[in-house]
Parts: C-alpha cells; structure tokens; sequence
C-alpha cells in the first residue's frame, strides 16, 4: 500500500484536530484547477500549542521548507534540521507542496 493510500484510510475531517489533514485538504483547494485564491490568512489566535510534528508540516506547507533549531537546556547540545512536507501525497517534495509563491500569506 503507498503512502497516500495509507493516509487516506486516516482521514477523518470531522476531526478539527488533525492539523495535517486540514492542511492536505486546505492545499488541494486552494491549488485546485479555477481556483480564485489569491491571499491565505493562518489565524492562530485560538493555538494552544501543541504537536511539533504538526506545526513543522504547516512551516514547511507555508514556506517551502521548515528549518528548525533545537537546543536542549539540560545539556546545551543544538542541532538544525530542514524538513520538507509532501503535502499533495505525490512522492515528491516540489513546489506543489508549499503556497509560498504564488500567494500573499498573512498570519
């Protein structure tokens, strides 16, 4: 079974609280063919926080990659990372994964 049909037996879009499924669906409807949307506005003002995995998804859809610095406190170790999101399910990470061109993004 491929990854998207793996994704898809998770889906569940009555559950406001699967971030990466909002987005996936968000993505398929703004980049969908005659589509009018020109501005994406993120409204975080209700964000408790939450799942790391899930908000490095949403940089990497809204910025093309999401470049993240770690450091523990305990220890002082740092390290970055830059991830990539396939957002649309193809296998590949491209420029139809992320609305960072193209769109006005306001948060």
């Amino acid at each position: 079974m491929d990854r998207k049909n793996y994704y898809d037996l998770m889906i569940d879009r009555d559950n406001p609280q699967d971030t990466i499924d909002l987005i996936i669906y968000a993505n398929s409807q703004i980049k969908r063919e005659g589509s009018p949307i020109k501005n994406i506005v993120i409204d975080l003002s209700n964000n408790g926080g939450g799942n790391a995995d899930a908000a490095i998804f949403v940089i990497s859809w809204l910025l093309g990659e999401a470049d993240i610095a770690l450091r523990d406190t305990f220890t002082g170790a740092e390290t970055n990372a830059i991830y990539l999101a396939d957002v649309n399910l193809d296998g590949q990470f491209d420029n139809q994964d992320n609305v960072a061109d193209g769109y006005r993004l306001y948060a």
